[in-house]
């Protein structure tokens, strides 16, 4: 590139232009040192730098000294050496106000241009005076000056000098040209812009991306045609263009506008797809357009898929994308996700309509779904409060009341609808409903008292229909509540009224309603009344059901107190012949009924039957009691004592145990066999010290001995007895006692305490009353709640060997310290329970004490162990069963096995109306979560949700786990969105709250990130 100087004139350019001889000439008028200068100038306009620099630098004159400086410095900055800008630097700050300066200031700004020092080049230019530049140097001041505006954003200072440029003919015409149309495109002056970009399109330089220029113009302008035909082209001929992703945005759009969504699906989706491959940003608009488009196909998935790509801000675009998603999800009938998606939009408030349209359609999802937060009623309740004049209203005020109806939240429900102002006729009939099921539900839990209360709410009402069917079960369900509570007159006449009600035979109950008015008369001794009602039961009952063996041992029992042993023994017989529950209460009573009669190889029979069949039952060691007293009334002493000691081997925990022992000796005294019958005596005091039946062996043995004549031996062995605290009984011994035992008997359980007291510090151990006023004595502060005082008393009595209080002792024990939260002793004493229990149900209660307890000391094998022996026992009862289910589910969750626990909480989630139900559906959804089974935790979640639970705590914990699949899936969005409504709709004080902020802070933190990392 040649640079001419202006100030050098016609002197250098006549020099030049010289022939060689006239040049000779000239030269012989110069000396040698300004010739070589004038020979390296020239090489410089010549554009030979190297050989200008090395000639400059042979330069030793002192004419010309300044002015070979700057051309030494101009041909380091053409060759670009290293010190080029500190000679530039060099020469501005020895010549400020030389000619050069413009140039120099062109030199250095051009430098930093190629350092990218952008603004630091434009302080440079800005002190160039574009007149001092030589001609050939304008050019490139424009274009530099021009592009580095450009760079620095400044689009119309840039349009400027590219403007001026174009109109030149230079290296940078066509450059210029393009850069000129960008600066005018970037500005929105399309007009401007437009025909610049026309004329370069089909340049090689430009053919690559002026034409997309085009297409955005035209398509900014309206022009579509022009964009269809262009866009279509570029993509068809080139499809490897980088700029083909915006191609598609465009066609999407204009597509979509065109209600043309097949297509603008297929450009949305590719515009995606190669914004993503190049890593480039999509724009949420349009995103969320790809989303209608689907939408407006009826394709719902993909609809949602697109829609929940597009990123959720404060603004307009997300509550519209919001409620088309809650749009989608409903036509997939997926109610939950609909739910949260409307709610989201219900909590923007830039588009009115979307928002009140979206509130509705909220309060319709909660109202779909079911679920027992007491959405629907708030939702509903608010919708109808902002926006009054609706079009929806009414529809409003109709599903709310439906609501109050279906909702299993029914104190929530009652609250709420207690809160309405001027409430209407079937809102007031709805509150009766309510408390109807509130007080059903309670009696359900056991809570009879409040199941009293709420039923009499609905009995004493004067806004309930009083044809209701509601109101005739209230009777029948308070009745079974006054039972329950011992109420039995009050039970019987809510039966009777019950039973008088014109649409009585409408109730689910009626089967029932004989049967329960049979035991209300029989709980009452009206064994008459009784049979009436139990015989109109078996009439009409289920033979199948559990009541109606029940019912016909009730019958036998009625006939069985009326001494009409006939009758008791026939319906008995009918009993076992079905072979079902209380067959072995059954045959025992039957038999005990045919010994009545004196049928005693009967009565026999029928209990060796029993004894056989069912040797765990409760009557077992009954049975065997009563076929060795048939046996001695058929005088055939010897099968009794075998009988006896049947018993006395099988059962020895048993209450009969003593009796037997005891008789057995009888026996043997009555027969005079002396021998045995003192050997049966001892055994009876060495087994059972210190009860009645001890004492009575003494006075039996005693007769022994005298009969033997052997009273020395007998003396003898007495004295021996004071190492088993056994004394014979002194008057002033039985008078304490006896006075105590009146005042215990009379309920006078201070004075009952005192004497007691003092019976067993003057006369114990070795009374012959000390077990009985121990016992006493524990029971009377156990009465008083006095528990810390009847602790010590039943340990005490817990320790007296071969009591017959031994259970109860036991019992007591291991009840009060598990109050106390005591459950290592706890622990302890129900399993001595277990190995004393004489009864299935006191075997029960043990294993339910040592279930309980491991529990709560984290003993989780012992509670997997006790768990299985009541699973494994046929006789356990449903609600026995349920608890070891339970626990045993939460002992293998603590231990990780979760497919174990699986196995026992499927069973439970089927009753989702008790605690234990609800949590059980919570911990499934937890185990599968836990295996990484999301979508199968999902979907029980979803299930347990349309149960429409009351238990509002565990529904809770589900859909905070529900939030924690969709954070497993990658989709914050949902989350929230489960968050939110359930932080709006739950109102408990518990650790739910801190469960949500803990879950919602992780979002909202996780978003900011992502936000900053955007922005960046």
């Amino acid at each position: 590139m040649r640079h001419r100087k202006y100030y050098w004139g016609s002197t250098l350019i006549a020099l030049l232009m010289m022939t060689m001889p006239m040049r000779a000439q000239l030269s012989e008028s110069l000396s040698s040192k300004d010739l070589l200068y004038y020979q390296g100038v020239a090489l410089y306009e010549q554009g030979q730098y190297s050989a200008s620099y090395r000639t400059l630098s042979q330069y030793k004159g002192k004419t010309y000294a300044s002015d070979c400086k700057y051309y030494l410095t101009a041909d380091a900055f053409e060759l670009r050496q290293k010190d080029a800008l500190y000679r530039i630097q060099a020469c501005l700050r020895e010549q400020p106000y030389s000619p050069y300066t413009s140039e120099l200031h062109y030199m250095h700004g051009i430098l930093l241009v190629e350092k990218n020092k952008q603004k630091q080049a434009l302080k440079e230019f800005d002190k160039v005076d574009e007149k001092s530049l030589s001609k050939s140097h304008e050019a490139d001041y424009l274009f530099f000056r021009g592009y580095t505006h450009l760079q620095n954003k400044e689009y119309q200072k840039a349009s400027g000098y590219f403007q001026k440029l174009k109109s030149l003919k230079t290296q940078y015409t066509l450059s210029a040209r393009y850069y000129y149309a960008f600066c005018q495109y970037t500005q929105k002056n399309y007009d401007k812009a437009l025909p610049e970009f026309l004329a370069i399109e089909h340049t090689a330089q430009y053919k690559n991306i002026v034409p997309y220029y085009i297409v955005q113009i035209y398509y900014l302008q309206g022009e579509y045609d022009e964009v269809y035909e262009r866009a279509e082209y570029l993509l068809s001929n080139d499809p490897d263009n980088d700029n083909n992703a915006e191609l598609h945005r465009v066609l999407g759009e204009i597509y979509y506008n065109d209600g043309k969504y097949d297509k603008a699906e297929q450009h949305f989706a590719e515009y995606e797809r190669l914004a993503n491959a190049k890593g480039l940003a999509t724009e949420r608009q349009d995103i969320y357009l790809w989303g209608l488009s689907a939408y407006n196909q009826k394709e719902w998935q993909k609809a949602v898929d697109a829609l929940n790509k597009v990123k959720k801000e404060d603004d307009e675009l997300s509550q519209s994308t919001c409620f088309y998603l809650g749009n989608a999800y409903m036509e997939m009938e997926q109610i939950q996700q609909a739910q949260m998606s409307y709610s989201a939009a219900a909590r923007y408030s830039f588009n009115d309509t979307i928002r009140e349209e979206a509130l509705f359609n909220y309060a319709l999802t909660t109202y779909q779904s079911s679920t027992a937060l007491g959405e629907s009623v708030t939702a509903f309740t608010d919708f109808i409060k902002q926006y009054p004049n609706s079009q929806y209203k009414d529809k409003a005020v109709e599903l709310l009341c439906d609501v109050f109806l279906s909702s299993k939240n029914y104190q929530s429900a009652l609250t709420a609808l207690n809160e309405i102002e001027s409430p209407t006729q079937r809102m007031l009939e709805t509150k009766q409903y309510l408390r109807y099921q509130i007080g059903t539900d309670a009696y359900i839990q056991g809570k009879n008292a409040l199941a009293i209360q709420y039923l009499t709410a609905v009995i004493d009402s004067a806004f309930i229909d009083p044809s209701s069917i509601i109101l005739t079960d209230s009777y029948y369900w308070r009745s079974e509540a006054y039972y329950k509570t011992g109420k039995y007159d009050e039970a019987r006449q809510d039966l009777v009224t019950f039973s008088k009600r014109q649409n009585v035979q409408q109730s689910t109950n009626y089967p029932l309603s004989q049967y329960a008015m049979g035991y209300a008369y029989f709980s009452q001794k009206d064994y008459k009344n009784a049979q009436t009602a139990f015989l109109q039961y078996i009439q009409t009952a289920d033979k199948e059901s559990d009541t109606y063996p029940d019912a016909l041992n009730r019958l036998g029992d009625t006939y069985f107190n009326e001494r009409d042993f006939v009758n008791a023994e026939n319906y008995y017989a009918k009993v076992i012949a079905l072979g079902k529950t209380g067959t072995d209460y059954a045959t025992f009573q039957r038999g005990y009924a045919l010994g009545l009669l004196r049928r005693y190889a009967d009565k026999i029979n029928v209990l060796e039957k029993l004894v056989k069949q069912y040797p765990k039952s409760d009557y077992a060691d009954d049975a065997l009691y009563e076929i060795a007293r048939a046996e001695l009334q058929r005088e055939n002493n010897q099968a009794a004592i075998e009988a006896y000691e049947r018993l006395l081997s099988t059962y020895p925990n048993s209450t009969l145990a003593r009796k037997a022992a005891l008789e057995k000796g009888m026996i043997y005294y009555n027969e005079k066999n002396y021998t045995q019958a003192i050997d049966s005596y001892k055994q009876v005091i060495r087994n059972y010290p210190g009860s009645e039946e001890a004492y009575a062996a003494l006075d039996g043995l005693e007769a022994a001995y005298i009969e033997t004549d052997n009273i020395n031996e007998y003396l003898a062995y007495t004295k021996s007895l004071g190492r088993i605290n056994m004394k014979t009984t002194t008057a002033d011994d039985s008078l304490t006692y006896i006075t105590a035992e009146r005042q215990y008997i009379l309920q006078n359980y201070p004075q009952a305490i005192a004497g007691l007291g003092k019976y067993i510090s003057q006369y114990c151990a070795g009374g012959r009353y000390c077990t009985n006023a121990q016992y006493y004595l524990a029971d009377s502060y156990y009465r008083q709640n006095q528990k810390t005082e009847a602790l010590a008393e039943y340990k005490k009595l817990a320790d007296i060997n071969g009591n017959p209080y031994i259970e109860e002792a036991c019992l007591r024990v291991a009840e009060i310290t598990y109050d106390q939260k005591d459950y290592a002793t706890s622990l302890q004493y129900f399993k001595r329970l277990q190995l004393v229990s004489s009864t299935m149900e006191n075997m029960n209660i043990a294993r339910l004490g040592i279930l309980r307890c491991s529990y709560y000391l984290k003993d989780n094998m012992t509670t997997i162990n006790v768990a299985s022996e009541i699973i494994d026992d046929v006789s356990a009862t449903k609600e026995l069963l349920s608890e070891a289910h339970y626990n045993r589910a939460k002992a293998y969750f603590d231990l990780k096995e979760y497919v174990l626990a699986l196995s026992d909480l499927q069973p439970l989630a089927t009753e989702a109306r008790t605690a234990q139900g609800a949590e059980s559906n919570y911990l499934i959804a937890q185990a599968y979560f836990n295996l990484n089974e999301t979508d199968k935790a999902e979907q029980q979640v979803m299930t347990f949700a349309s149960m429409n639970t009351q238990h509002q705590y565990w529904l809770a914990r589900c859909f905070i786990l529900l939030s924690d699949i969709y954070v497993k899936k990658g989709d914050d969005f949902q989350a929230k969105q489960y968050l939110l409504s359930l932080q709006q709709n739950y109102h408990a004080q518990d650790d739910i709250q801190e469960m949500l902020q803990e879950r919602l802070k992780a979002i909202y933190d996780r978003e900011n990130t992502k936000g900053n990392s955007d922005e960046e």
